[in-house]
């Protein structure tokens, strides 16, 4: 083990401080944080969470290995920063578990896009030593960007597999989503399917929306109840505290080739919060689970009406059915997607980049990065900000101007 001066500096960039990124971004716990507070890391590295807002250049210098997420690639003013980093021989890691590249049109990540930024992202992801996604489906799609990239899969931060069962006369059925209804050409249908089963079933069923759905007219007339404005632990909570049955996880396949690469590129955390909870999965026959069908632990339909409609209709007259799935998808779980399975990825991950020194710089160019990199970014948070309100105009998505 090595000794504590000994120890390689491991640098995040998070944009609020940490107490409130864990409060709002699950998949920076989930990803980020919740890998990287493996003990067998931190006996070998400390890690320093940085407010990007407040960085000086210091923060540049005195860490080793930088680690960055998501969406931070489009910034300028990180490209900035992971150019001056490439200068001094510092370490990139850039995680990610979606596709960027082909923002689908009902994202509200749609403004990621626009002029410079794309160019910005396929530039970061050149010069990243390393490469972390969530899916082998994820790796091969970027490996024409860079060919170190290492799966290191979606595990929740906790589990709880607390023990469901049918309570009552209500089956409840459940749709979440933060980024609208993942469906183009098949949503008509999709919502067409959910008022036949509320009326064969009747009062038998309660569909419940979690999330934002903006793309979705007179949700009121399919869902009894919705909540659109859930942080991630009250999202955990309200799952943890309500007996949900089954959960429906539509996403556009082959019937909409324009944003087929996109699906295909995502991961099952859906798939793994109803494992958690106890809940029975209808899953389009999408990539991320494509697999599950094989091995019971969900149903996975085409997405057809007729295939979605008896599919929702088999689970709701079958608790037997639910408890196998559910049991099933628990196994899974077990299998690959407990946290120490990534965990021990990430570890590996990081010690495969702490073998090189760094480089360093005099004090008075230290003076004139630090005023310029931070000034720079200050600038392009506010022109970012000006250009998500200016997509959602254009994309007439008023209640969500009002609503951020």
């Amino acid at each position: 083990m090595s000794k504590p001066h000994d120890k390689k500096k491991v640098a995040v960039f998070v944009e609020s401080e940490l107490d409130e990124m864990i409060r709002s971004s699950f998949v920076f716990v989930l990803r980020i944080k919740s890998n990287l507070d493996y003990l067998p890391i931190n006996n070998l590295y400390d890690i320093n969470y940085i407010n990007i807002n407040k960085f000086k250049t210091e923060d540049l210098l005195e860490n080793d290995i930088f680690i960055f997420y998501r969406a931070q690639f489009f910034l300028p003013s990180i490209r900035r920063i992971v150019r001056f980093l490439k200068s001094i021989d510092k370490k990139i890691i850039y995680d990610i578990d979606d596709y960027y590249l082909d923002i689908p049109s009902y994202s509200f990540s749609g403004h990621l896009g626009y002029g410079k930024r794309k160019g910005y992202f396929i530039d970061n992801l050149n010069d990243s030593d390393l490469i972390v996604v969530s899916t082998d489906f994820l790796k091969e799609t970027l490996s024409g960007y860079n060919k170190n990239i290492v799966v290191v899969e979606n595990t929740l931060p906790e589990y709880h597999f607390n023990e469901r069962s049918f309570s009552g006369e209500t089956v409840r059925i459940l749709i979440t989503s933060n980024d609208n209804l993942k469906i183009i050409s098949f949503k008509n249908d999709f919502l067409k399917c959910l008022r036949e089963i509320k009326k064969i079933f009747n009062n038998k069923i309660e569909f419940i929306f979690l999330g934002k759905f903006s793309n979705v007219d007179n949700l009121k007339d399919i869902a009894d109840k919705f909540y659109d404005r859930m942080t991630p632990e009250l999202y955990r909570d309200y799952l943890n505290k309500n007996s949900i049955n089954i959960g429906l996880v539509p996403l556009g396949g082959e019937e909409d080739p324009v944003t087929l690469l996109s699906h295909s590129c995502k991961s099952n955390i859906k798939f793994l919060e109803f494992a958690d909870f106890g809940i029975a999965g209808i899953y389009s026959d999408v990539e991320p689970y494509k697999s599950l069908g094989s091995r019971k632990g969900g149903i996975v339909v085409e997405n057809n009406y007729d295939h979605w409609l008896n599919a929702i209709r088999k689970l709701i007259n079958s608790q037997e059915l639910c408890s196998e799935i559910i049991e099933n998808s628990r196994a899974i779980v077990r299998e690959k997607y407990m946290k120490d399975h990534s965990q021990e990825k990430f570890l590996k991950v990081l010690n495969s980049l702490a073998v090189s020194e760094n480089g360093k710089l005099n004090v008075s160019y230290k003076v004139f990065i630090s005023y310029l990199l931070i000034v720079l970014y200050k600038k392009d948070i506010l022109i970012q900000r000006l250009n998500f309100i200016i997509f959602l105009l254009r994309s007439k998505k008023y209640k969500e101007i009002y609503a951020r």
